[in-house]
């Protein structure tokens, strides 16, 4: 295919299906597609980047929505060499593209298990339209309890918050949606709770596969930014969860781990502030649930969170 059209496009290897008599054979064909569908393509589908060849079949084709995205086929299989499209072969494989990255696009791909969340993620997206933080915030991220913390910029003042907690969620749903909910923002630190991996239910996650997603997590915030300070919330103990303690220990023993192989990742110790003299749960910190805090609780979580920001961020300064 000639250079000459290749100018910002992205080269897309894409498996079809040809008709060749009573069988079906594979073969493969690269077409050209614009910027904007490589995130799509990296979440299962058979689909591999690949240099453009300078092979194509006739345009013979259809495009029908599938499972995951698109199906391609043509009806006839003839393929041959051809240096470089003319302009108005070039301009139906262009339309094809946009065709292709119509359907990627429009299709979320989402697990059931964490598609309930879409509703709230959607929430964040309206608000970042609206709202528009100082680049000195910090970036709250996590499940109930962050979007329950109505006095999150009160117990952390001076500094300014970016609230963006969505209920009930996990690990795998807070990994799923990092880039949609933090990337849109410029912050100078990064607050991250999530506690509902270990809650005693049969999808329970294991510590070591917890503690795996809050890297991949970590991960995720540093491809965009490096320098930010992380921060990983130790999990709360709490009466509702109590017979599942040693599993959550154990998660927060690797998570404080991990925060110590990582540059520029802290971990904030909580727990024992929640535990009364008998180590056990201190009920009044919490609702009527016993899992969220309650104004009293926030308070101590706030200064003991603050704390940390202070120490590590002014000694930045």
């Amino acid at each position: 295919m000639g250079q000459a059209y290749n100018h910002k496009l992205k080269y897309l290897r894409c498996n079809f299906a040809i008709a060749r008599g009573p069988s079906v054979q594979r073969s493969t064909f690269s077409i050209v597609t614009p910027l904007g569908c490589s995130e799509w393509i990296t979440r299962g589908h058979p689909i591999t980047m690949a240099p453009c060849e300078n092979t194509r079949p006739n345009l013979n084709m259809t495009i029908s929505p599938g499972f995951g995205g698109p199906s391609i086929s043509w009806a006839r299989s003839k393929m041959y060499q051809r240096k470089m499209l003319p302009p108005a072969r070039f301009a139906t494989i262009f339309i094809i593209a946009l065709l292709f990255l119509s359907s990627c696009t429009s299709t979320k791909n989402i697990p059931e298990s964490i598609s309930k969340w879409e509703p709230e993620i959607a929430a964040f997206d309206k608000l970042n339209q609206t709202e528009h933080d100082p680049d000195d915030a910090i970036l709250f991220l996590g499940s109930s309890s962050i979007r329950l913390w109505n006095t999150l910029g009160q117990e952390l003042a001076p500094y300014p918050v970016i609230q963006r907690g969505f209920g009930g969620s996990n690990s795998p749903a807070v990994l799923h949606y990092t880039k949609r909910i933090v990337y849109p923002h410029k912050f100078q630190a990064l607050v991250i709770f999530v506690a509902n991996d270990i809650t005693g239910s049969q999808n329970d996650l294991s510590p070591t596969e917890s503690t795996e997603n809050f890297r991949k997590i970590v991960k995720t915030i540093r491809a965009k930014y490096r320098q930010q300070p992380i921060f990983i919330v130790e999990i709360t103990p709490s009466q509702s969860r109590w017979e599942k303690w040693s599993l959550i220990k154990q998660d927060n023993v690797r998570l404080k781990e991990l925060c110590k192989k990582e540059k520029n990742l802290y971990f904030i110790e909580t727990a024992k502030s929640f535990l009364n003299e008998k180590s056990e749960p201190r009920n009044e910190l919490f609702r009527d649930d016993f899992l969220h805090l309650n104004h009293n609780g926030y308070k101590i979580w706030g200064k003991l969170i603050k704390a940390e920001l202070d120490k590590r961020l002014k000694s930045k300064g």
